[in-house]
């Protein structure tokens, strides 16, 4: 997709020949958004791509296309694995995280689209990426307004969620999103840096997927991966449009931290007060339980498990302003908005 760089609009080349088709039909001053569904070739093994080597061929490529076209907004569709076998983690992972070097761009996932094995079929695959990003088109080019479940799920920390390291906990970006486990699919979740553990079975929590694992990684973990599958059109995790969580690779997962031991359970509905606070919240539970503060921006700020059911103090951490207190474990997902003078 590169251009000659010593004749950009060389016709021999991809980049030639559309560029060419452009200009012929008068539109090439108005392009307003470009759609890229590309990465399955740089894959392969021979390519021995990194992370920041396919980033930088991405970044190469839309510098010429800023200069001969005129546009606002980048779609980019997450690629899946399929074709053969490659470092496709590699690429989907590079597309991941595209938002952070280039404002206006959007991943798609292709999670959620029938594939056959190589290429997609139409219906819930070609059809389906169509439909998928027109919402995003029609928010971002035509004004219509945002309505729920139009980008894919995407996960933006993970820990464990029991402090055996036996289940981990992904919280998912968009809180107001309605998500759904599809059973089946457990294999597409990959322990990094010790493969006898294995993900057993999931569930959602309100903005959060809960992994169990067969076992507690050994010291080798390095992370978790979601890395989907080939063929069809299930994912383990979609939204309420149908649309599969993106491609992520060794993301970190963060430790649980023990505070008190474990006690029998109370019939008492968890709570957090005083609010506002000048600092430090009491925290009562009726399990054992997660606990999340978030700043406004969704930020992580502190997070530990607490087995004990008597009143627990956690402090907050930050300046003054808004918080956010997360209780979660299997039978429960309470928010609370917290206010710090």
């Amino acid at each position: 997709m590169l251009p000659n760089p010593s004749n950009v609009h060389d016709t021999s080349t991809f980049y030639g020949k559309f560029y060419d088709r452009i200009s012929k039909s008068g539109l090439r001053h108005h392009i307003r958004a470009v759609l890229f569904f590309q990465g399955e070739t740089n894959a392969l093994s021979g390519y021995q791509e990194t992370i920041q080597s396919y980033q930088n061929k991405y970044l190469r490529l839309r510098e010429h296309w800023k200069i001969d076209y005129s546009f606002d907004w980048e779609y980019l569709f997450q690629i899946r694995p399929g074709c053969w076998v490659g470092n496709f983690h590699i690429i989907q992972e590079a597309q991941r995280r595209m938002p952070q070097k280039v404002t206006n761009l959007r991943v798609m996932s292709s999670t959620g689209m029938n594939q056959a094995n190589c290429h997609y079929f139409f219906h819930n695959g070609y059809e389906r990426a169509g439909l998928d990003i027109y919402r995003m088109v029609a928010r971002d080019l035509y004004q219509k307004e945002e309505v729920l479940n139009i980008y894919p799920p995407e996960v933006d920390s993970i820990w464990f969620s029991n402090c055996d390291r036996t289940e981990i906990t992904l919280r998912l970006h968009r809180d107001d999103d309605t998500y759904f486990w599809t059973p089946g699919w457990e294999p597409d979740f990959r322990i990094e840096g010790d493969s006898t553990v294995a993900v057993l079975s999931g569930y959602i929590l309100g903005n959060t997927v809960v992994l169990k694992l067969s076992k507690a990684p050994e010291a080798s973990f390095k992370g978790l991966s979601y890395l989907s599958h080939i063929g069809g059109a299930e994912a383990p995790v979609k939204n309420a449009n149908g649309i599969g969580m993106l491609i992520f690779y060794n993301m970190p997962v963060s430790d649980c931290i023990n505070t008190s031991p474990k006690e029998s359970i109370s019939s008492y509905q968890s709570s957090v007060f005083p609010n506002p606070t000048t600092g430090i919240v009491q925290i009562k539970l009726s399990a054992p339980s997660t606990v999340s503060i978030y700043d406004v921006s969704g930020v992580l700020i502190h997070r530990e498990c607490v087995n004990n059911f008597d009143v627990h103090p956690v402090r907050i951490q930050g300046p003054s302003g808004w918080y956010l207190v997360v209780i979660a474990n299997e039978d429960l997902f309470h928010t609370f908005r917290i206010m710090k003078h």
